[in-house]
């Protein structure tokens, strides 16, 4: 019936406008989108063109009987511009720029329409939460959220420092501090020392906590990646990864009313309920296995105070923590160019679960059966420059950096590994400055074609690649680059997916984190 209706009137309007064309000398107005023409020739028939318009999906101004200009024509007003979407022009998506019709700012030409200039990477959002684990270190640090887009507008609130809804215009890369520092010290008491960052458009975001000597960084899930079920790795301390007391998990609350109940390894649990942007920091020993369950999505870090690996001073460590609905079975990793060794923590979320680590030609390492729920397998590397995890059910696997025979030359760090079933196409970063050596760390199958990777569009620069056979699933290849400090977008010439982790390092004090 709708559709009668709607072809009812185009015929009306035709009729009417042909019949009053036929005594005046008539103008035509094209219209392809339906392969007919109106006539008008006063404004009688230019005001019911504008009755009839929307019945047309090339429709120009209204109350116009003649066609507008398309971007690139010559201009007096914005008025005299039209874009399909948002006709007329008004300055905000086109108008009339130096004389000539054009896209505004945060747009660009698609056809004959201005589109928004959109961010490519493949892990975007327009909604985060966030906050930042505590550092033992007393000295002053310093606490960075790292922006990427291409054009956004975003709105920042933090109600500990009394800060709501304060707007940042970004454009491909934004570095935002926050003083005074808002990590969250007090310990199994309820703060609100929670980050929101809300955007118009897709945005990626990364945080960096900067001290000389103790630092960590990584990337801020958005709010649509959160879950309601985590597993926490926990980090402990010494060179054999013992049970520390300085283990410590934070919980960020999205909502009002979020009921979150903590299961520990030793079958102790914990109930607490949070509002929305309020923050639960747990200091405790030995958290590895920690079982978090919520009735709403929440935001969960996990980390260590100070962090002492083989050789190494105190380290901050803190990674945001993926749900479990986000956990994989096949996991690929390199060493931490240019060091090794290396520790491997492996988190098992499910009870039996069998879990077989290969070297980097494909022979078994380590092999583990029956893995129950909450359990955890740490392993020590010095040899090995590469491995594969291939387990029976989805597992956490995190890996950290290990201190070299002198502290000065590189430090402890943390970051997540990422399951092939993961890996994503494209990913937009920023590099920070006052680290001397930085290295992008990739991971693609053989046969996705690692030449294809790009940075800034150009071609890789790769200083050294390491081939690695994983057992039932074909070779992966491991490349190594230094990128400049700053914005990079790293995608491949034919969208295949892979894996992205960046480091850095100045004497003692490095960061790791997976892109």
């Amino acid at each position: 019936m709708k559709e009668f209706l709607g072809f009812l009137l185009i015929v009306i309007c035709l009729v009417t406008f042909t019949a009053s064309s036929q005594s005046k000398k008539a103008k035509w107005f094209s219209r392809a989108s339906i392969g007919k023409s109106l006539f008008c020739s006063d404004d009688t028939d230019c005001n019911l063109y504008e009755a009839c318009q929307r019945m047309f999906t090339d429709c120009k101004v209204p109350k116009k009987c003649s066609p507008t200009n398309n971007m690139g024509s010559t201009c007096t007003n914005n008025s005299d511009c039209w874009d399909p979407v948002s006709p007329p022009c008004d300055g905000t998506r086109c108008g009339c720029l130096n004389g000539t019709c054009a896209c505004a700012e945060c747009y660009t030409e698609v056809g004959q329409s201005c589109e928004p200039i959109l961010s490519r990477a493949s892990r975007t959002g327009t909604s985060f939460h966030t906050g930042f684990l505590y550092s033992v270190s007393l000295n002053i640090r310093f606490q960075y959220v790292f922006i990427q887009s291409p054009c956004a507008m975003v709105n920042i609130t933090v109600p500990f420092l009394s800060i709501f809804d304060e707007p940042y215009e970004i454009r491909n890369s934004t570095v935002i501090s926050f003083s005074p520092i808002i990590q969250v010290k007090n310990h199994g008491v309820v703060t609100n020392k929670a980050v929101y960052i809300k955007s118009d458009n897709p945005i990626t975001v990364y945080w960096l906590n900067f001290k000389y000597g103790t630092n960590d960084g990584g990337r801020v899930l958005s709010d649509e990646d959160l879950g309601q079920e985590y597993i926490l790795p926990g980090d402990r301390t010494g060179g054999k990864l013992q049970p520390s007391s300085s283990e410590h998990f934070l919980l960020v609350s999205l909502k009002d009313g979020t009921i979150i109940n903590i299961q520990y390894p030793d079958n102790t649990q914990e109930t607490i309920s949070l509002n929305r942007m309020e923050t639960f920091r747990k200091r405790r020993l030995g958290i590895s296995g920690t079982i978090v369950t919520s009735n709403e999505p929440i935001a969960v870090k996990s980390g260590h105070e100070c962090f002492v690996a083989s050789n190494s001073y105190c380290d901050l460590m803190s990674e945001q923590i993926p749900p479990v609905t986000a956990l994989g079975s096949i996991h690929i990793l390199g060493y931490m160019k240019p060091f090794l060794p290396f520790y491997l923590r492996i988190v098992i979320p499910f009870d039996q679960t069998d879990v077989t680590i290969y070297d980097e030609n494909g022979n078994v390492v380590n092999a583990y059966n029956g893995l129950p729920r909450g359990d955890s397998v740490d392993t020590y590397y010095s040899i090995n420059i590469a491995l594969s995890v291939i387990s029976t059910k989805n597992i956490l696997v995190v890996q950290y950096g290990d201190s070299y025979t002198s502290a000065f030359n590189r430090d402890s760090s943390l970051m997540q590994v990422l399951s092939t079933e993961r890996y994503v196409s494209a990913y937009d970063f920023h590099v920070p400055d006052n680290f001397i050596v930085t290295i992008l760390h990739i991971i693609i199958a053989s046969t996705l074609d690692p030449s294809g990777l790009l940075l800034d569009g150009m071609v890789l620069d790769v200083t050294q690649t390491v081939s690695v056979t994983v057992p039932g699933y074909g070779t992966y290849t491991i490349l190594y680059s230094s990128p400049s400090v700053g914005h990079h977008l790293l995608t491949h010439a034919d969208d295949n997916v892979f894996a992205a982790y960046l480091y850095g390092r100045r004497g003692s004090s490095e960061y790791s984190m997976v892109l």
